[in-house]
């Protein structure tokens, strides 16, 4: 993948997590650093359960394509969708 494809698809993931709607989370990407072969980025969520939490978590996109959460892999932008979407 070449440097825009990176953010290209970077910039798809942060605004479907930007757009995600759920009564108590909100989530946003932030702090993006491309490497030749990925590019990482945190996600921000605040959750207003209970007194607030609020988390970050560490994801990225590696030269395949393919987005690393914290807890899964998604094998490509679309596998990422049926989670998210």
């Amino acid at each position: 993948m070449t440097q825009e494809e990176f953010y290209d698809l970077y910039n798809k993931i942060s605004d479907v997590l930007y757009g995600f709607k759920d009564y108590h989370y909100w989530l946003y990407c932030c702090n993006e650093i491309y490497y030749e072969t990925s590019l990482t980025f945190e996600v921000h969520i605040h959750s207003d359960q209970g007194e607030g939490f609020d988390w970050v978590e560490d994801w990225s996109i590696d030269d395949r394509g393919r987005i690393y959460s914290e807890d899964t892999v998604y094998e490509n932008y679309e596998d990422f969708l049926t989670d998210w979407a």
